[in-house]
C-alpha cells in the first residue's frame, strides 16, 4: 500500500535541510507482472473518525507525490509505502510509513491513531520529545490546537518547534487536472535551532479517503522566505 507523506515531516525536512539524498522513483510494476490488488487495513471501528478518514490511512491505492523544496533544483517524485504495525493498546492503531524515490529524504514516520486523532510519534530523520497531533478526530471548522516539542535532527542538532493549527474548512482545490473537495488546515509557528528562530506558515489540503493532496509552506530563514510545495500526481 502506498500513501501520503506526513505534513509535519515535509515542513521540518524542508526547513532544516535534512536528508539531501537523491534517488530515482521506483517502478511500481516490473516484468509485466500483474499487481495484487491492495486491501484496506482492518481498523478498530471506534478509531475510524473524521480525522482518520481525511488523513487517508484507509486508502490502499498507490499515490505518487511531487515535492519542490524551494531550493531552485526543481521537483522530485516518489511514493510512500505504509504498513499497519502491532499495537499493544487495543484503543490505538500504529502505522509505519516508509518512503522511496524522491521522497526518501523525508525519512520514515511512525503514526498513531487514537480516539483523539492522528498523532506523529516519530521520524527517522527528526526525533520529537513527544507525539504531535497531525489531525484531530473532530475536524469541525474553526477548531484550533497548539503543539510544542523539542526536536533532534539526524546529525544530533537540537532545537524546538511551536505551532498553532486551525481547521479552516472544506473548499475545492485543483491539483493537476483533478479537482477535489478538501479539508484545509493552516499552521502558523516557528522552529528554533541553536538559538536562531525561524517563522513558519503552512497550509495543507486533505481529501477524505485519499489523504494529503497538497501542502504549501513558507519558512523565513535569515530574512529570506523559502516556499516549498508537495502535491499529489494524478
Amino acid at each position: 500500500m502506498i500513501r501520503k507523506v506526513s505534513a509535519l515531516s515535509l515542513l521540518l525536512v524542508v526547513a532544516l535541510g535534512c536528508g539531501s539524498k537523491e534517488s530515482s522513483v521506483p517502478t511500481l510494476e516490473k516484468g509485466g507482472k500483474t499487481r495484487t490488488e491492495a486491501v484496506a487495513p482492518t481498523v478498530n471501528a471506534a478509531l475510524r473518525h473524521e480525522g482518520f478518514s481525511y488523513y487517508g490511512l484507509e486508502n490502499p491505492k498507490p499515490i505518487k507525490m511531487r515535492l519542490d523544496q524551494g531550493d531552485g533544483k526543481g521537483f522530485v517524485e516518489g511514493v510512500t509505502t505504509i504498513s499497519k504495525e502491532k499495537s499493544d493498546n487495543p484503543d490505538e492503531e500504529i502505522f509505519l510509513a516508509t518512503r522511496t524515490g524522491g521522497l526518501e529524504r523525508l525519512g520514515s514516520d511512525t503514526i498513531k491513531v487514537s480516539k483523539d486523532g492522528i498523532m506523529m510519534v516519530g521520524s527517522s530523520v527528526i526525533q520529537f520529545s513527544k507525539p504531535t497531533m497531525e489531525l484531530p478526530a473532530n475536524v469541525e471548522p474553526g477548531k484550533t490546537w497548539s503543539e510544542s516539542t523539542d526536536i533532534t535532527i539526524g546529525n544530533g542538532t537540537k532545537g524546538s518547534l511551536k505551532s498553532t493549527y486551525k481547521i479552516v474548512g472544506v473548499e475545492k482545490v485543483k491539483v493537476g487536472a483533478k479537482e477535489y473537495e478538501a479539508l484545509v488546515v493552516s499552521n502558523v509557528g516557528s522552529y528554533s535551532i541553536g538559538g536562531a528562530k525561524s517563522p513558519v506558515e503552512a497550509k495543507a489540503w486533505y481529501v477524505k479517503g485519499v489523504g494529503l493532496v497538497r501542502q504549501k509552506s513558507v519558512v523565513t530563514q535569515s530574512g529570506q522566505k523559502i516556499t516549498s510545495t508537495i502535491e499529489i500526481v494524478n
